[in-house]
C-alpha cells in the first residue's frame, strides 16, 4: 500500500483485515520507525523458536501484521521479515504455531522506488508487491 498518510494507510489496512475471513483474528499496525526492535526481536523468536510468543513482545502475536513504512527498516530486519514471509508462503494458508498468518506492508512511496534506491530489499519488496493499493497524495481523498 503506498500513498497517503501513515494513517490513511493503517485505516485501510485495518479495513481489509475487517473484511477478511480472519476478521475476528488480532490486528496490529506497527510502526516500523519506532518500533524496529520490537519488530526485529519477534522476528528472531518465530525463526529460531517458532512455537514461542516472543517475550515482552506478546501484541506481536497478531495474525495480521502491518508494516508500515517499510523502508525504515535495516536491512537485517528486511532480511529476517523476508525469512518469516518465506515460512508463512509454504504453509500455504495453514496457521504457524506463532507469529502472523498475513503480513501486509505500506510507504508512502511505491516500493519498487525503495528497491531502487537501495533502501529496501528487492526480494522483499517482490513479496510484498502482488496486491497494490495506491492511495492519492496527502490531503487528497479517496483511493486512486
Amino acid at each position: 500500500m503506498t500513498g497517503g498518510t501513515h494513517d490513511e494507510r493503517v485505516a485501510i489496512a485495518l479495513r481489509f483485515h475487517r473484511a477478511s475471513p480472519i476478521a475476528r483474528e488480532p490486528f496490529l499496525a506497527l510502526d516500523c520507525a519506532r518500533e524496529e526492535q520490537s519488530l526485529e526481536r519477534a522476528l528472531e523468536c518465530w525463526l529460531l523458536e517458532p512455537g514461542l510468543v516472543p517475550h515482552g513482545e506478546a501484541g506481536l502475536s497478531a495474525v495480521t501484521l502491518f508494516l508500515d513504512p517499510l523502508s525504515a527498516l535495516g536491512p537485517g530486519t528486511q532480511r529476517l521479515l523476508l525469512m518469516l514471509a518465506h515460512r508463512l508462503q509454504r504453509l500455504d494458508g495453514a496457521a504457524p504455531p506463532a507469529g502472523p498468518r498475513r503480513i501486509m506492508a505500506g510507504d508512502r512511496f511505491p516500493l519498487a522506488r525503495g528497491a531502487k534506491a537501495h533502501v529496501t530489499c528487492a526480494a522483499l519488496v517482490d513479496h510484498f508487491d502482488k496486491i497494490r493499493i495506491e492511495l492519492n497524495a496527502p490531503g487528497r481523498r479517496g483511493v486512486a
